[in-house]
């Protein structure tokens, strides 16, 4: 289990925080994590007609396959996609500032965030 815990950690992460993710991943309950797993992968779940009509941000790890932006942007014509590089599957603690610098433009664009 640890081994695939790590592969969800983009190798530039810290130590410190490798340590931390780790610990609070191996606390979730067993139902809850299986039940996740399921859910992601079944594509009845969230391949629902109509599709997302408002503008959504993705922000991707760079371990996404190149074809799953054009897979997801049927359901989800608005969608801004930006991948980090060298980030695993929490790219918002591995790199938070590029991350919130991503949230707070698309707000921005959205007129959702008074620029400063």
């Amino acid at each position: 289990m640890a081994s695939r815990l790590d592969g969800l950690i983009g190798t530039s992460a810290a130590p410190e925080l490798r340590d931390e993710i780790r610990s609070e991943m191996l606390r979730t309950p067993e139902h809850v994590a299986a039940s996740c797993a399921y859910e992601m992968t079944d594509p009845k779940v969230y391949l629902k007609e109509p599709p997302i009509g408002v503008p959504v941000l993705g922000v991707y790890t760079s371990q996404w396959p190149k074809d799953y932006k054009p897979s997801i942007a049927g359901f989800i014509p608005k969608l801004e996609y930006h991948t980090l590089d060298g980030t695993g599957h929490f790219l918002m603690l591995e790199r938070p500032d590029a991350f919130n610098d991503l949230v707070r433009a698309f707000l921005r664009q959205q007129g959702l965030l008074q620029a400063r």
